[in-house]
């Protein structure tokens, strides 16, 4: 009898263990604020929260919607431990925050941007002016040139003004023959739709809302230069001591860039949900299927990245935009004091090599 009582408390004492070990994964799951602005490719990363992949990797990530503007000031302040933004704004806040490094990239922007204007309005299209022009290099010089004295609607100190500067060079124009309205994105394109300004540039929503009531796109895509390159970006401190959680979320991106690949309709659905809440951007499914790997292209593994961002003959190579962004903001607007270093806030090769020797190449 005494024998089966020490057998029963035994076993007890084992239940006992391995309830607590248990109670030890739950408690280890990683809390991550997390900004993000409320766009439809940003907005993606929030669909693995519906579907519970973060916290499979045990991580609690938790989102802050945001304007796109913002996000680096709420990285700056300590009010989130990682963002989405892209290496422009990575490259513009590191001047005020020595702190901020660009981890991964997510996605390029590659056709997304798009210089809108009026229809039957002094700015004509790209695609009309090339109808009369013997090559379609002259006609996007010419559409370009249509901006001297004009007033074009944007989002200063964004890949969205740096835009507006790559198409004044491309009209051979300096950036002080166009004058800049600074508004955020939708109220920029409300303002624009009431007759303000001749010109317009904001996201993909804004872009999407336009076209749908009529207005014309003059130039966009590449023609307003390379391409921006959107994704994760945190602290020097954060990635000191939270490399591992970093990583994982790498992990979690690729997957579901992948799911979404063969899934775009259901993510599509879920987007267009997201952007739709406060009734005015107007997206649908169909929109989104368009934008995806057609606006813009998703990193869905590692060798993606390597073969379109981090290789020198790539379609986005990073330090193209890199450099054009120095170019931009040192040379022509003046608006940096110096010509920033990518050493030590680009560190996403670096990160990309760590991530393969830790989880491979995938697929996610």
């Amino acid at each position: 009898m005494k024998r089966i009582l020490g057998m029963v408390a035994l076993l007890g004492m084992v239940l006992v263990a391995s309830g607590c070990s248990h109670k030890t994964q739950t408690t280890a799951v990683q809390t991550v604020r997390f900004a993000v602005p409320r766009n439809p490719d940003s907005l993606v990363v929030t669909f693995a929260q519906e579907k519970g992949w973060y916290r499979e990797e045990g991580l609690d990530v938790q989102f802050t919607m945001v304007e796109a503007d913002k996000v680096q000031e709420m990285l700056a302040s300590g009010a989130v431990d990682v963002a989405w933004s892209s290496t422009t704004s990575t490259m513009i806040a590191s001047i005020k925050n020595p702190n901020v490094v660009y981890v991964s990239p997510w996605n390029t922007f590659d056709k997304g941007f798009a210089l809108i204007a009026r229809p039957n309005g002094p700015l004509k299209s790209v695609d009309e002016l090339n109808k009369s022009t013997p090559s379609y290099v002259e006609a996007v010089r010419l559409a370009a040139a249509q901006l001297r004295g004009k007033t074009v609607i944007t989002t200063a100190n964004t890949d969205m003004e740096r835009a507006v500067a790559s198409v004044v060079a491309r009209g051979d124009l300096i950036y002080r023959n166009v004058r800049i309205i600074d508004f955020p994105p939708d109220e920029g394109l409300a303002a624009f739709l009431s007759g303000k300004g001749d010109a317009y540039l904001g996201g993909i929503p804004q872009r999407t809302s336009a076209v749908k009531q009529g207005m014309v796109v003059v130039l966009s895509g590449f023609d307003l230069g390379p391409a921006p390159i959107n994704g994760l970006v945190t602290s020097r401190a954060y990635l000191k001591g939270h490399e591992d959680v970093l990583m994982k979320m790498m992990k979690v991106w690729f997957r579901t860039a992948t799911y979404t690949n063969s899934h775009t309709d259901e993510v599509g659905a879920y987007i267009a949900a997201q952007l739709n809440r406060d009734g005015g951007a107007h997206y649908d499914v169909a929109d989104f299927s368009r934008d995806w790997n057609g606006l813009e292209h998703f990193v869905d593994s590692p060798q993606y990245a390597q073969n379109d961002i981090f290789d020198r003959k790539g379609n986005n190579y990073w330090r193209r935009r890199w450099d054009e962004d120095n170019k931009y903001y040192y040379i022509t607007r003046r608006s940096t004091p110096y010509s920033v270093s990518s050493d030590g806030i680009f560190v996403a090769d670096t990160m990309q090599i760590k991530f393969i020797q830790r989880y491979g190449k995938g697929p996610f």
